[in-house]
């Protein structure tokens, strides 16, 4: 009695190893941004691409994006893939199959719904990415190749990470310009009307107002002590208008 209670025992301490072995591998994703390499080890193999995204984007327009791993040591099935992706702006739409939202608040990124099969050492997930009105987009994401064996071991390749920033380049014709971000970062804002800027600026930030007319400082518009500030009326940045001279 006392042998098989004890056999009973260790087969339950087992089976409660191999549980927390084969799910630490987190199937789901990740909510969070830290390198997939904090977990997954033999160094960076491969290499990982993101296409789809200029380094210099529109103001809120939508680019459908593609990020792929190139893996050729976990080549083929069963190895699977994952990655995570997060901007500090920007939001996400029409994910494609496999790729969820994870995160919250300015932590909102995206990630794998559920492992996916690489097939000749490549596997990629597809999403819309809409940039802000304005200023930068600091973006990184991570990718992870695994053999598929269940277990956070040698044979899975979490190394990958990139770090990129999206640059928005303003419209320099468009007619009346509204800033919002708050606070305003660096950034030269440009119409060929008006600017109406509603909110302050950041500290330490450069910015220029340069339009054809007017500038509008809304009650909680403020320059904080240290920041650079400049409004240029009657240019535009060539988005000239009949009242000005050519």
């Amino acid at each position: 009695m006392k042998l098989q209670t004890i056999t009973s025992f260790l087969a339950g301490l087992f089976l409660l190893f191999v549980w927390n072995t084969n799910t630490s591998f987190s199937p789901d994703g990740r909510n969070n941004n830290t390198a997939c390499s904090n977990c997954h080890g033999n160094g960076n193999p491969g290499s990982m691409s993101l296409t789809g995204i200029p380094s210099e984007v529109a103001p809120n327009t939508t680019y459908s994006a593609e990020l792929c791993i190139n893996d050729p040591i976990n080549a083929n099935a069963p190895a699977l893939g994952g990655f995570r992706f997060h901007s500090s702006q920007g939001t996400y739409s029409n994910l494609g199959a496999g790729v969820r939202t994870g995160g919250t608040g300015t932590g909102l990124g995206l990630t794998q719904s559920e492992p996916k099969p690489i097939s000749g050492g490549i596997v990629c997930w597809t999403f819309d990415w809409t940039s802000p009105a304005s200023g930068n987009s600091n973006v990184q994401y991570y990718a992870n190749a695994a053999n598929g064996d269940g277990d956070n071991n040698s044979f899975d390749n979490g190394g990958y990470q990139t770090f990129a920033i999206f640059s928005v380049v303003e419209d320099p014709c468009i007619a009346d310009l509204l800033i919002t971000d708050n606070p305003i970062p660096d950034g030269n804002y440009i119409s060929s009307n008006s600017i109406t800027a509603a909110t302050p600026v950041a500290e330490n930030a450069n910015v220029i107002f340069e339009t054809a007319n007017d500038v509008f400082l809304n009650p909680e518009f403020e320059v904080p002590v240290g920041t650079d500030f400049e409004t240029i009326i009657g240019t535009g940045n060539g988005c000239l208008t009949g009242n000005q001279d050519q």
